[in-house]
């Protein structure tokens, strides 16, 4: 099996096979050039394989199946187990720079409203597109409107832990500009306010990185207080502070480490029943 994300883990009560190898990578670097030619750039000159009922760290490949994966990859093999595999760098590599870029994904076909198709062909013609993004309409595509919207729920529901009536994003939005625009991404590709001027941030100490991040602990924390689950602002926070190299849950936003209570938060507006 090449790279197949947790399969022996998973499904190994369910198989009747005397061994199961696993690698965690590809054995080349290439890539899918349309639809049934493949572009190989380099043989990798390293891997892992696991061998399932050899679990030992360190362990090595059985003899008599050494000769067969040496015939076929050519390659230098480095013994593992299936836990290591399947907890390698590849779903590191590509699930965080995906998320991170989610942004400069185009839209699916048939996913944008006719409004937001007109807007987005208008973007398009306008020459400063091409050199920076604008942050709205080439930020929040439809993945991360839906990022946002999870996010939002989160929001919402630790808003109502706390007896108070949020107000949803997009009504938010609408209701900052005196818009009325169906949905988040017909928000975002509107020619105006945001799609004048405005360009993506280009630098990770961008004050929508370092400032959020902040804000997101103090909602986090916020959450714990009130035992609720938020693993979406929870899991962007992480990401946060892996690319910004930092620990915001040290910082003063943290409410959890200013000794917080239902009690406080009483004084700042919560409404918990009696």
């Amino acid at each position: 099996m090449i790279c197949s994300q947790g399969f022996t883990i998973i499904y190994k009560e369910c198989l009747k096979v005397k061994r199961i190898f696993k690698s965690n990578t590809s054995p080349t670097a290439s890539k899918l050039d349309g639809l049934a030619i493949v572009d190989i750039k380099k043989m990798k000159t390293n891997f892992q394989v696991s061998c399932f009922l050899l679990c030992n760290s360190g362990a090595d490949l059985p003899a008599d199946a050494k000769p067969i994966l040496d015939r076929v990859f050519h390659t230098t093999l480095s013994p593992c187990t299936p836990l290591e595999i399947a907890l390698g760098s590849t779903v590191v590599t590509y699930a965080v720079t995906a998320l991170l870029n989610m942004g400069r994904l185009k839209d699916t076909v048939n996913s944008l409203t006719f409004l937001a198709c007109s807007f987005h062909s208008m973007l398009q013609a306008r020459k400063a597109a091409d050199l920076l993004p604008f942050f709205y309409s080439k930020g929040m595509n439809n993945p991360v409107c839906n990022a946002q919207l999870a996010f939002d729920t989160e929001c919402f529901k630790i808003g109502e832990a706390c007896g108070l009536q949020l107000v949803d994003l997009l009504t938010d939005c609408n209701s900052e500009h005196g818009t009325s625009y169906a949905n988040l991404r017909e928000y975002s590709l509107a020619p105006e306010p945001h799609n004048v001027q405005k360009a993506a941030p280009q630098d990770i100490k961008y004050c929508y990185y370092e400032e959020e991040l902040l804000l997101m602990v103090f909602i986090h924390s916020l959450a714990k207080i009130l035992s609720i689950d938020s693993p979406v602002i929870t899991g962007t926070i992480h990401f946060y502070q892996a690319a910004l190299q930092t620990d915001a849950f040290t910082s003063d936003q943290n409410l959890g480490s200013l000794q917080v209570g239902h009690k406080d938060l009483v004084r700042f507006g919560a409404k918990f029943p009696a």
